[in-house]
């Protein structure tokens, strides 16, 4: 490849001006064309150039110099062009339609074949005035074409509305980037998705399996607490949850005051949802319990679990929310009230879902409202890792 100051200069006189030197100069191409911003400083645009003809690469880099633009690479060898627009991938391609080896229609095909470069404007340099010829060039997705020999003005100011343009396209792009994380921040990545394009997401899952986790003594501690206090301690307990549940592939839900919601087996279905949640829950009580050592705050945590099908979608138009119903929610939700803090209660569905990787405590038959009499059991430990054999 050729750098912008190793080609021979085509005008000696001109050849060791600093980029920007003519810009004063009352010229068409930089009296109204130099790409200055608000501050008054030269354009960081960066410009590629491809051309089989070395006076032509250096007569375009000293009129984009004088108008202001610094950063400017040439290379005469259009194989070896793409790779090296991937390498650094500049703000404008400007690159000659007939060529020896890969032609500027081979070269704009591969640009727009990549996912990375699909935007890149692409401005076809050529003296073909045939249209079959620029209707395959536009077709391929060419930007702009100048005809050749290109005049100083005209390209000057085909630059820098190609420029204007990248740099909106490229705010936007990074806004729409900004936007899909604070989406994903709320949303699984799936329903996400599912989102922006234009779907429902309102699904029913046949099984999977819910937990809620609620903090005893919270209310008590908040009301002898000062505010700052309160919010810290409970962002780093539910912090710890946020990382546990990520590691494990589960989906948390939501938070209700001092209370954890999450579930294994949706948006996403797996077989080994209950084992997956029940693993989860032994992190979460000894996190929790970490935490009680290390700052006496003096709250414990309470987990309730349930196994079964659940309904599943978003609702809300201004603040979004992915939520889970039925009752199997109910029941989960009265599986931890029904509880013991410092313990994990689980209903005998969820027991039997998660097999025999857990060791287990009978408790034996509690009274759920609206369920009656309901055989639950404590999990203690884990017998096995889930999956292992």
């Amino acid at each position: 490849m050729l750098s912008t100051t190793s080609l021979p200069s085509a005008e000696p006189d001109q050849a060791h001006y600093p980029a920007g030197a003519l810009a004063g100069v009352d010229t068409p191409a930089t009296q109204a064309c130099a790409p200055v911003d608000p501050q008054g400083m030269a354009s960081p645009a960066r410009i590629f150039i491809v051309d089989d003809d070395r006076a032509v690469l250096e007569s375009l880099r000293i009129h984009l110099e004088d108008a202001g633009y610094g950063d400017v690479t040439l290379t005469e060898d259009s194989s070896s062009a793409v790779e090296l627009v991937r390498t650094a991938p500049p703000d404008l391609l400007l690159t000659d339609l007939r060529m020896p080896q890969v032609t500027g229609f081979d070269l704009l095909e591969q640009v727009r074949a990549d996912p990375k470069l699909g935007h890149l404007p692409v401005v076809m340099l050529t003296a073909d005035s045939d249209v079959a010829t620029r209707m395959r060039a536009l077709e391929l997705g060419v930007t702009d074409f100048l005809a050749k020999p290109v005049d100083p003005s005209e390209l000057v100011v085909r630059v820098r509305n190609h420029l204007v343009v990248k740099s909106y396209q490229d705010e936007l792009a990074a806004a729409r980037s900004e936007s899909d994380r604070l989406l994903l921040n709320i949303l699984p990545e799936s329903v996400a998705n599912r989102l922006k394009r234009g779907e429902v997401v309102a699904d029913h899952f046949d099984e999977a399996t819910v937990l809620f986790a609620d903090l005893v003594n919270f209310t008590d501690f908040s009301s002898r607490t000062d505010a700052a206090t309160v919010v810290r301690h409970l962002n780093e307990v539910f912090r710890l949850f946020d990382q546990l549940v990520a590691a494990s592939g589960l989906e948390k839900i939501k938070t209700i005051g001092d209370a954890y919601m999450l579930a294994g087996g949706v948006p996403t279905p797996r077989p080994d949802h209950a084992s997956a949640v029940l693993e989860v829950a032994l992190a979460m009580l000894s996190a929790c319990e970490g935490l009680q050592a290390r700052t006496q705050s003096g709250f414990e945590l309470r987990i309730g679990v349930h196994t079964g099908p659940v309904l599943a979608g978003v609702i809300g138009s201004s603040k979004f929310s992915y939520d889970l119903w039925g009752d199997t929610v109910n029941v989960a939700s009265r599986m931890e009230s029904h509880g013991v803090p410092g313990r994990i209660q689980i209903s005998d569905t969820t027991r039997c879902a998660a097999g025999d990787h857990f060791d287990l405590e009978r408790r034996g038959p509690v009274d759920v409202k609206g369920k009656g009499a309901m055989h639950t059991w404590f999990v203690r430990g884990v017998r096995c890792r889930a999956g292992a054999r």
